[in-house]
């Protein structure tokens, strides 16, 4: 499993260019071609949900073997071309008044406080004050002004026409304890070929994430890594696990999966790789391709 940090997010590096879904798509295009991933599968949670719609629009799906998409309407504001049945149905409740409010939040004084309160909403009622904390500073760490132009550029995608276009098996997970309304989450996967839905109980850890329940995220995104083996084999099987997301994380011991792990940090000036925690995948070959270097072009950093 590799998980990685956006640029301005986590360890990564600072840049004051590409507050935009489609740099860091562009991004994760280049951490493939410089680690040298020739297929991987995919998982995206919330805003990395838009991160990887928006990458299989610029770069189709030749390199993913699959896809599994955490809770993340596929429209988040009420665009104007958006009927009332429409935004009912993709989970579109944010106005333009409302985003324009929530970044100008994010801008303030009170920045810290607005993004204590928005993590809050996003959990279950008894989360522990542990898991909290430790979730709040992951999320303390994505920098301002650039977080508030990237949240503002997130919301107002729409990514309805890209589903349809995904030709990979897809598993699309909901929570009944989200903000997200599910029903945004099955009429997703009504829209991609074949794809699998889940929609996580409470029991489950079924809020917006639900790596912090049990093992059953885990043991889903086994299940469609399998199902791509036997699907895909024209691809080499399996391949590695990449995750991306609003808050980047390796997703703990998943000893059925035999791949290298390592957790990406991305200094996006001088493009190093480093490697600050020991793989956490079980039977994986282990390491970090710390040594390969990964540079956005110039225009980009």
């Amino acid at each position: 499993m590799i998980a990685y940090d956006h640029r301005n997010h986590g360890e990564s590096g600072s840049s004051d260019n590409g507050a935009r879904i489609a740099s860091l798509a562009a991004d994760l295009h280049e951490l493939l071609e410089q680690l040298g991933i020739e297929q991987a599968n995919l998982l995206g949670n919330s805003m990395g949900c838009s991160v990887l719609w928006s990458y299989v629009d610029l770069y189709g799906t030749d390199r993913v073997s699959s896809l599994v998409l955490v809770d993340q309407p596929s429209v988040c504001a009420l665009v104007p071309w958006l009927t009332q049945a429409d935004a009912a149905q993709v989970g579109a409740i944010m106005d333009f008044a409302g985003a324009s409010s929530f970044v100008q939040g994010l801008l303030g004084e009170s920045s810290d406080a607005v993004r204590r309160d928005f993590l809050r909403s996003m959990l279950k009622p008894d989360i522990s004050a542990e898991d909290f904390d430790w979730l709040l500073g992951q999320n303390m760490t994505m920098r301002m002004p650039f977080g508030a132009r990237l949240v503002l550029d997130h919301v107002l995608q729409d990514w309805r026409s890209v589903l349809p276009r995904i030709d990979v098996p897809a598993l699309v997970t909901g929570g009944e304890q989200s903000h997200v309304d599910a029903t945004s989450q099955r009429w997703i996967a009504e829209q991609i070929p074949g794809a699998k839905l889940h929609v996580f109980s409470p029991t489950e850890g079924g809020d917006h994430f639900p790596f912090l329940g049990p093992q059953g995220l885990r043991r889903r995104t086994h299940r469609v890594s399998r199902l791509d083996r036997l699907r895909r084999a024209r691809r080499s099987a399996g391949g590695v696990g990449v995750a991306t997301g609003l808050l980047d994380h390796a997703m703990g011991d998943q000893p059925e999966v035999q791949v290298e792990s390592c957790v990406a940090v991305v200094d996006v000036e001088s493009g190093d790789f480093a490697n600050p925690v020991e793989p956490v995948v079980e039977g994986g070959s282990g390491g970090c391709a710390s040594s390969r270097r990964w540079r956005p072009p110039p225009q980009r950093r």
